[in-house]
């Protein structure tokens, strides 16, 4: 059995939909998703809930309209309240799951990830990967507003194995409201920065490389790298659903999504993304030229 735990508006559900039909694709396991639910309406929940069954998956629905976590910052496009509940999830599962697997939506699964979630946990609070530019100087400005150590190995957030039983043991949901107020004005990417605030030195660290692909500005995967890739991870603003950013990474996300009815979709996106290919191409040669710039006046 594996849990999932996942948390959308109605814009990421098309794309939580693409995850999770991966995810069920890569494993013999039966999986059970819990999704903390704060916007989407009966009618929707109810649609999700046939979807996954169609798929061989269960699907509970937990409704969390009002929490704590309400008041902390989000960014309109961007950063959602959604985000934020992964940090509570120890106290609104239900008690007798000792751990659950979170799972962001703007991700590919292309492996089975029984290893990962059936990995001991030891004691620690929850497993994560390091965020693929942890030891930048740009991470450890992040770093140094949330009060963490130079030397705290930041993880990404978008793939986290939670130990819930240890969750619940380490502190009272007053207890972490408190501790996450000290710090609600200095997030650079929110949740991410709290849970690496709060389980600083409980924190089991797994392969960004293997479970938490972050492909950043990559546009290509060499074979020998995506052979190994579990999990890819489609971080920052170039999502692979937008035209824009099209590029050789896109047709993991569009090969799901057509298994979930969106072959008209699909069609415009590769005419469109093929259409904008050179001004991409020139974007992204003036991104790199950019960036080596910057480098060389820092020296």
């Amino acid at each position: 059995m594996i849990n999932v735990l996942i948390s959308v508006n109605q814009a990421y559900l098309p794309h939580v939909q693409v995850m999770l039909r991966s995810l069920r694709s890569r494993t013999d396991e039966d999986v059970e998703i819990y999704l903390l639910n704060h916007t989407l309406d009966a009618d929707t929940c109810a649609g999700l809930s046939d979807w996954a069954k169609s798929c061989g998956m269960v699907l509970h629905v937990i409704d969390v309209f009002k929490t704590q976590l309400d008041g902390l910052p989000i960014w309109p496009g961007r950063f959602s309240v959604e985000m934020y509940y992964r940090i509570i999830a120890q106290y609104v599962l239900p008690a007798q799951l000792d751990r659950v697997m979170w799972l962001d939506a703007d991700i590919v699964v292309l492996g089975d990830l029984a290893g990962f979630y059936h990995q001991k946990l030891d004691g620690y609070c929850l497993a994560a990967c390091p965020d693929r530019g942890w030891d930048t100087d740009y991470v450890a400005g992040i770093k140094n507003k949330v009060g963490l150590p130079k030397d705290h190995q930041y993880f990404n957030s978008g793939v986290l194995l939670l130990n819930l039983e240890q969750l619940r043991q380490e502190r009272t949901l007053p207890q972490l409201i408190a501790e996450i107020n000290t710090v609600k004005d200095r997030l650079t990417y929110p949740d991410q920065d709290i849970l690496n605030h709060l389980y600083d030195g409980k924190t089991k660290y797994c392969s960004w490389r293997e479970f938490n692909y972050q492909r950043d500005w990559d546009n290509r995967v060499a074979k020998p790298v995506l052979e190994h890739i579990r999990i890819l991870h489609f971080t920052g603003y170039r999502k692979p659903w937008e035209y824009q950013y099209f590029n050789g990474l896109s047709h993991w996300y569009w090969d799901q999504a057509k298994l979930n009815g969106r072959q008209k979709e699909s069609e415009e996106f590769y005419a469109k993304g093929r259409a904008y290919w050179p001004v991409a191409r020139m974007r992204d040669v003036l991104q790199t030229v950019k960036g080596q710039l910057k480098k060389i006046m820092q020296k």
